[in-house]
């Protein structure tokens, strides 16, 4: 499927963003690949973003800044954070269990919680926003 995605796909780093964004969670994935497509997506936002904003310090500090329990924090680094955090809590046992024990459902959690940080830097950014098929999202 990736392959097809990545031909259909608008280009460049918005187009790898949507391209994660629509595999995330489609059919049988393991946990480990969901983390491989969490960490893609946020690789790409963290390279990409400083580049959209590279004149716009104001708008880009507005895209990464967040609130968390009543304090600003970086949204980039706290996904940073949390993906290794979920590597860290990562066992391979999670695959091959019929049952979800108590650790299990912790780290389907702690996968939510990435993706929903992703999810809001990537709104924020507004880069995938009225994406062209040449991969480049109109300027909003």
């Amino acid at each position: 499927m990736a392959g097809l995605l990545n031909r259909l796909a608008p280009k460049g780093y918005p187009g790898q963003i949507f391209v994660c964004m629509l595999r995330y969670g489609y059919g049988n994935q393991q946990h480990i690949e969901k983390m491989e497509i969490l960490h893609s997506w946020y690789s790409h936002l963290r390279a990409f973003l400083p580049e959209k904003f590279a004149k716009k310090t104001e708008e880009y500090k507005a895209v990464v800044c967040g609130d968390q329990d009543g304090k600003k924090i970086n949204l980039l680094d706290k996904a940073h954070e949390e993906i290794t955090t979920l590597f860290d809590k990562y066992q391979p046992a999670f695959e091959d269990m019929k049952t979800c024990g108590d650790e299990e459902k912790i780290f389907i959690k702690s996968l939510w919680a990435v993706y929903e940080r992703l999810d809001e830097i990537t709104a924020k950014s507004k880069i995938i926003d009225d994406m062209k098929a040449d991969g480049e999202a109109m300027e909003v």
